[in-house]
């Protein structure tokens, strides 16, 4: 399914060690035109300690506030460290996820894209879906960015349907079949496809 060697990132979970790089790439990422995905609200943070305890709030969320458990990584690229890219994944979905946000949020910092990091994160989030026994991933993107839905075609998506969200806005919704091991087939293959 993957044709390309995968870049070396990791996904980490965010800590103050991160600090300087998260508000790098917080900086990169304000003003993109579909908006600063798959960070947990980053964008409305400029203190890092504020969004990590946001972020810890959404691990166990209060089932009054509506939110779904979820868990934010850091996509960094192992070779030098930098923060290229960050995926927020839920592990449930309510009405608003499974209308219009999925269970994979992710974006890549302009300056790193079309290097192959999109797809890399989505695989490794799918890989942590799996994990927590999740057999069918939910993706959206909107309809006007090609990219993203490129990268979640590669990544074996199924289109659904469109949907409108309140601000006119037109959602392409995607299913995946979560394999049952990418890793043990990415080995068993020999290859890091």
């Amino acid at each position: 399914m993957w044709s390309k060697i995968l870049p070396d990132i990791a996904l980490v979970e965010p800590d103050l060690s991160y600090a300087d790089r998260i508000l790098d790439y917080r900086s990169a990422c304000l003003g993109e035109p579909f908006g600063v995905h798959g960070a947990a609200r980053l964008d409305l943070y400029e203190d890092v300690e504020a969004w990590l305890a946001h972020v810890a709030s959404l691990a166990h969320p209060t089932e009054e506030t509506g939110v779904v458990p979820s868990s934010q990584f850091l996509a960094v690229r192992s070779s030098d460290g930098r923060l290229v890219g960050t995926v927020n994944i839920r592990y449930a979905l309510n009405d608003f996820w499974l209308n219009f946000g999925g269970h994979i949020g992710y974006m890549v910092r302009p300056d790193e894209r079309r290097k192959g990091y999109a797809a890399c994160i989505t695989q490794l989030a799918l890989d942590k879906l799996r994990a927590q026994g999740v057999k069918r991933a939910l993706i959206t993107c909107v309809d006007t960015n090609e990219a993203s839905r490129r990268t979640i075609l590669k990544a074996g998506g199924i289109y659904e349907d469109t949907r409108t969200r309140e601000d006119g806005s037109r959602m392409e919704r995607y299913w995946i079949e979560v394999p049952p091991n990418w890793e043990e087939e990415r080995r068993t293959n020999g290859t890091n496809q």
